[in-house]
């Protein structure tokens, strides 16, 4: 998968516009270390996979810390 078609394809991820609530979804998830906060580039925090989010960080964009 390449950074394009993540960032075309919503459905990879759930955005959220404070990193409060990306975290809280994160801490409902079944495996809560299969998943990464990124800034994403319309100013919201997006949760995806790990393994999606490290394609998105090598695209230049960054871990929401």
């Amino acid at each position: 998968m390449t950074a394009h078609t993540i960032l075309a394809t919503r459905s990879l991820r759930m955005e959220y516009s404070q990193i409060s609530l990306a975290n809280s979804y994160i801490s409902r998830c079944d495996s809560p270390s299969k998943w990464a906060i990124v800034l994403g580039d319309n100013g919201r925090f997006w949760v995806l996979s790990n393994r999606d989010a490290s394609i998105l960080v090598k695209a230049g964009f960054e871990y929401a810390n």
